[in-house]
């Protein structure tokens, strides 16, 4: 390939990489950039300073108080995924919170029921909104704040 072919196949291929981008953010919906075409910005939404999540902590265990209470995803004894992945505890947590909120009698039930079939003994446990700071959440593992919701005890 001579200079000028490459010189001309590179100008082509930028003036079509430019005008592949331009129709695709042309007919994106929403906000997101379609990334592995074109992209005009590295990020396009950056998450706030402060972010929050829910937590589901276990109190006591058979009637006997837990001295430190802890996220169930840490405590495999007592809390099995039973081939369910992080992600889908994750969404049952707030699925569960958004119904306390809102009391929606008959989604806690089901959600609860749910949750609790992944207990192995009788349980209390709190369900509880947290607030974090991200980088600090991921250097430390400390919450800013850590509100109670409800508190739920297994049958």
């Amino acid at each position: 390939m001579s200079y000028s072919q490459a010189k001309a196949f590179v100008l082509m291929f930028l003036c079509g990489y430019a005008f592949l981008g331009i129709l695709a953010h042309a007919t994106s919906r929403g906000e997101e950039d379609v990334y592995p075409i074109f992209s005009w910005f590295l990020f396009v939404n950056v998450p706030p300073h402060m972010q929050s999540g829910f937590d589901v902590n276990i109190l006591s265990v058979s009637g006997k108080p837990v001295a430190q209470p802890n996220e169930i995803l840490v405590r495999p004894e007592i809390f099995a995924l039973n081939g369910l992945m992080t992600r889908d505890i994750i969404s049952l947590k707030r699925d569960l919170a958004r119904a306390v909120i809102e009391h929606r009698t008959g989604d806690i039930a089901i959600l609860r029921a749910r949750l609790e079939s992944h207990f192995h003994s009788k349980t209390v446990y709190m369900l509880s909104e947290t607030r974090y700071d991200a980088l600090d959440y991921f250097l430390t593992k400390q919450v800013a704040t850590s509100t109670p919701i409800v508190t739920f005890t297994t049958p």
